[in-house]
């Protein structure tokens, strides 16, 4: 049995063609990729006027029930998590059909002490959305 040698690339042959697929492959999966991890519940926040949100400050969800999500902790455990961080600045995401003495309660629980600055997150009005 005779095994030949291996083939050798021809000089006139490009890898260039290949290398920017390789590339625009890339940059598409970077653009169509999912930076931010997804809220751990489903909110639809409330509508109003404010100021556009412009920082990255960890955010706490709650849902039309009144609980509390933070990163992976639910309930009593997210409370406990945001208290003991004692965060300079909080986000809060709320679902619009939660009760304002509940979400007052939250707000008092998540905040004991007042020094946090606290941010509400809402929805732009209906006709700017679009």
């Amino acid at each position: 049995m005779r095994l030949d040698p291996p083939s050798r690339r021809r000089q006139d042959e490009n890898i260039v063609p290949m290398i920017n697929v390789v590339f625009l492959l890339l940059i598409f999966f970077l653009m169509t990729a999912q930076m931010t991890p997804p809220s751990p519940v489903q909110i639809t926040p409330p509508s109003g006027e404010g100021t556009a949100h412009t920082q990255d400050a960890p955010r706490v969800y709650i849902d039309q029930s009144g609980e509390v999500y933070f990163t992976t902790a639910q309930g009593a455990d997210a409370i406990a998590a945001v208290v003991s961080s004692q965060f300079e600045i909080l986000d809060i995401a709320t679902d619009q059909a939660v009760d304002a003495n509940v979400l007052i309660a939250r707000l008092q629980q998540l905040n004991p002490t007042g020094q946090t600055r606290i941010e509400l997150i809402i929805a732009p009005p209906r006709g700017l959305a679009e």
